[in-house]
């Protein structure tokens, strides 16, 4: 059809419709025209318009006819033909309401008060680049059977999707990429069937997800990727039924969620959430609980089989900002757990196994002294362990009768030898170094006086004056390095007395090199080498 441009042209027009009839005579006076209050399913002399003689009034007509300032109110059309804005601009608001489209709607770079599509039904929404002043809406039963293309937009006001439809099965349902929105974008309740792309957009205002659902199967369901939102991000009650959730190096305000909205892995275990780069101030609402945000992160830490630790540093960050200090520590710890397993998963070769092994044993260490660095008291914890460990061994290995005089010059003695070979001496370490008090035991027990040379009793307090055990002591002896009581240089565990004193007498290398180890980290710990802010 001819481009319309003069009102000569468009008397020159036949057949027109009592639509287009009624919708010249209203533009004139600035009244909406009202042809029924829903998207009509075929063109009818009272629904038709043509699209070649809407866009002639939307641009201003000519200087023969002139349309209200207000601009161009349409409610309940069918629209034949395609609607041609591209590089034009607008006089007026462009409102057309429940109006059906026959074919495509294109605003390349188009200059634009307002666009009201709400209601209405379309194929195609190209409209990038366009300029809009104020908002524009695609709500309230909107439904687009194709591309809605808006990248590289520029909205005044707020893009509002409420309950929109977006179909495009296999391709971009909504393109908003690039696109710069002073206000709100507002996609609540919406439903997408193929990608929405959000990618580089600016939104002045909040990001409103709350109710909708994104689907598409074989890409990304939402890529918006260095999106940047001033306000804050919704996402509650939404479903992304198939595809991916990249967020990747987008910044937004206040994160208002529930969990259960974001996607969660594929069926093989793939990652269908990116959140690498993702900045947000801080969290809104209850959603703080912090196994719950672990989780979240576990959704969205890797990319591609990529480990990625920056969620967690962003939400550790947020935590420690909203006074959750303990939660951020944890949040921090099961980063660096994470980051050492994926270290230790890309081991290959020969060596994998051995290496991997150390470096396994290493961050368990690591892990349960020092709790990466971020909990140094745990060493604190761990020396008292192992020093509870040994006390409980000491005691039960003396009152076994399990140890003997560390001493070579008493050891060999012929009053040690006398008292420790008679089977009658349940604890010979112990009536060695108790005081002597012969005319008692003589009392008590006056048969054994002539039986042996030199009976237990006589021998009662020939060590006295020696280091007194005490069980406590020595277990922290064995345990902590540089700390030395005496204990263990006079007193020494037998393994043949009884079961205490053998477990003590093998378990005493591992509580010395347990306390060195632990030992070394603290003290990296407090000097610095091992320390977390």
């Amino acid at each position: 059809m001819t481009r319309l441009r003069t009102y000569d042209q468009v008397k020159a027009l036949k057949d027109l419709t009592s639509a287009e009839e009624k919708l010249l005579r209203e533009c004139k006076t600035g009244e909406p025209t009202i042809l029924g209050t829903s998207a009509p399913d075929k063109p009818t002399d009272a629904t038709q318009i043509r699209a070649e003689l809407l866009r002639y009034l939307i641009l201003g007509g000519c200087k023969d006819y002139r349309p209200d300032e207000i601009g161009v109110r349409v409610f309940g059309a069918y629209i034949t033909d395609t609607l041609d804005l591209s590089y034009g601009t607008a006089k007026g608001i462009t409102e057309l309401r429940w109006c059906q489209f026959s074919s495509r709607f294109n605003a390349f770079d188009t200059r634009l008060v307002r666009l009201d599509l709400s209601g209405s039904c379309l194929r195609d929404l190209i409209a990038e680049g366009a300029r809009v002043a104020g908002n524009v809406f695609l709500d309230d039963g909107f439904f687009a059977r194709g591309a809605v293309s808006l990248s590289g937009a520029e909205i005044g006001g707020q893009l509002a999707c409420v309950g929109g439809r977006f179909e495009n099965t296999g391709g971009i349902a909504l393109n908003a990429q690039n696109a710069r929105v002073a206000g709100n974008v507002d996609l609540t309740g919406m439903t997408a069937t193929g990608a929405v792309r959000l990618a580089g957009a600016m939104i002045g205002g909040q990001l409103a997800c709350d109710g909708a659902r994104f689907d598409n199967k074989n890409g990304l369901a939402i890529g918006a990727q260095k999106t940047e939102v001033r306000g804050a991000f919704f996402l509650r009650n939404a479903l992304i039924a198939e595809g991916k959730f990249d967020l990747a190096s987008a910044r937004v305000g206040d994160l208002v969620d529930d969990l259960s909205s974001w996607p969660e892995r594929g069926p093989s275990g793939d990652a269908r959430l990116n959140l690498n780069g993702f900045v947000y101030s801080r969290i809104s609402g209850t959603q703080t609980d912090l196994a719950l945000r672990l989780k979240w992160l576990s959704l969205g830490n890797g990319w591609q089989g990529e480990f990625h630790p920056q969620p967690y540093d962003q939400l550790a960050r947020v935590m420690a900002e909203m006074g959750h200090a303990r939660s951020r520590r944890k949040v921090l710890m099961r980063c660096e757990q994470l980051r050492n397993r994926a270290t230790l998963g890309k081991l290959v070769g020969p060596l994998a196994g051995s290496y991997g092994a150390v470096l396994w044993l290493a961050d368990w260490l690591h892990r349960m002294f020092l709790g990466y660095g971020y909990e140094p008291w745990r060493s604190l914890s761990a020396l008292l362990f192992l020093v509870a460990i040994g006390w409980q061994f000491a005691f039960m290995a003396w009152q076994e009768g399990s140890f003997a005089p560390n001493s070579d010059v008493i050891v060999a003695s012929a009053e040690w030898q006398s008292l420790a070979r008679d089977a009658e001496v349940a604890n010979p370490a112990d009536v060695w170094s108790t005081k002597a008090d012969p005319a008692g035991l003589f009392a008590a027990m006056p048969h054994r006086c002539w039986l042996v040379r030199t009976p237990p009793e006589c021998l009662q307090g020939q060590g006295m004056d020696y280091e007194a055990f005490h069980s406590l002591a020595y277990a922290v002896d064995l345990v902590v390095p540089l700390v030395t009581l005496g204990q263990e240089a006079t007193w020494a565990p037998s393994k043949d007395r009884g079961g205490w004193g053998f477990g003590l007498w093998w378990l005493r290398w591992v509580l010395t090199g347990a306390g060195w180890i632990v030992a070394a980290f603290a003290a990296a710990a407090v000097t610095g080498l091992i320390r977390r802010d």
